[in-house]
């Protein structure tokens, strides 16, 4: 949770006072992704290069849904091997995934960056998961884009389950510090503002109304398990975001590889050479794994 230390602490203070109150204060913040951005002064310094970087794409927006989704894409040269797309986390936008792109193309790969709804460019002031994955559904049907593998940070893996559970799963998922059990998610949230009891209990309700869903049904390994995805967990056993329970219960699946990323915290993780390499590395084998079966095939008679 990326709100203040004294904003959490005075939630939590609250919640013993007024549970009601602090419980639709916690939700404000987790359904409001600018309230919980802020970066430091290195943090600035990096986003700038990300920013030089992205100005060498194609940048397009595309309404859809009444929403305007803002896009950032990269062709491969001379020839394309497929299309990787790239989904940022909580709070963050496009700039946040630029460490994957000159790797992508160069292995021969598209890629295409959007910022979710209600972050960076793309419109909205409030938005959770099912709406963004609705979104980014949306945006892909407008463009006639098929990502043959997606790499996710974090909130953006979560969108990444949800389209897979709509029925776009890609050859390959690379998870980077994603949460994958919703309902611990919200026991975090609710650890983080240091909520009582009732509090969490209505934190919780409100949630679920937001979603409009059930969210017990909201489990990435029940997603990723069913498809024939090969997906790879990156995630630190530091995280003090999303925690490495979350890695440890997607990896139950046959089909996932977890790989621990010693030493990284949240935000680091996802601009490390470690990690970088390890997603390229992982589509890479993915294709090679699909074409030697392929090629072992007998031909159609």
């Amino acid at each position: 949770m990326g709100a203040p230390f004294w904003l959490r602490l005075g939630v939590g203070g609250l919640s013993q006072v007024s549970p009601g109150r602090a419980a639709s204060l916690a939700h404000r913040f987790f359904c409001r992704p600018k309230l919980t951005r802020g970066y430091a002064k290195d943090d600035l310094r990096k986003l700038a290069k990300a920013e030089e970087l992205l100005s060498q794409g194609r940048r397009q927006q595309t309404t859809v849904l009444g929403r305007r989704i803002i896009s950032y894409c990269f062709t491969a040269e001379p020839v394309s091997r497929g299309l990787v797309l790239l989904l940022h986390g909580w709070s963050g936008d496009s700039r946040a995934m630029t460490a994957f792109i000159g790797a992508l193309t160069l292995a021969g790969y598209d890629a295409v960056v959007l910022d979710l709804p209600a972050h960076g460019g793309s419109d909205g002031v409030e938005t959770n998961v099912v709406d963004a994955a609705v979104l980014v559904g949306a945006f892909l049907a407008a463009n006639d884009l098929q990502p043959d593998h997606v790499i996710a940070h974090s909130y953006g893996g979560a969108v990444a389950s949800l389209l897979a559970l709509a029925g776009d799963a890609p050859r390959s998922f690379t998870s980077i510090s994603a949460p994958t059990k919703f309902a611990l998610v919200l026991s975090e949230i609710s650890a983080a503002f240091n909520l009582c009891g009732e509090a969490e209990r209505i934190f919780s309700i409100h949630a679920a109304q937001s979603l409009q869903c059930d969210l017990g049904a909201l489990d990435a390994l029940e997603v990723w398990k069913s498809t024939k995805t090969n997906v790879l967990a990156i995630h630190s056993p530091d995280d003090l975001r999303v925690s490495f329970e979350h890695a440890l219960h997607l990896a139950q699946a046959s089909n996932v590889r977890l790989t621990r990323a010693e030493g990284l915290d949240h935000c680091e993780i996802v601009c490390s050479p470690f990690t970088v390499a390890a997603a390229i590395g992982h589509i890479v084998q993915t294709d090679r794994a699909l074409r030697s079966i392929d090629e072992g095939k007998p031909e159609a008679a």
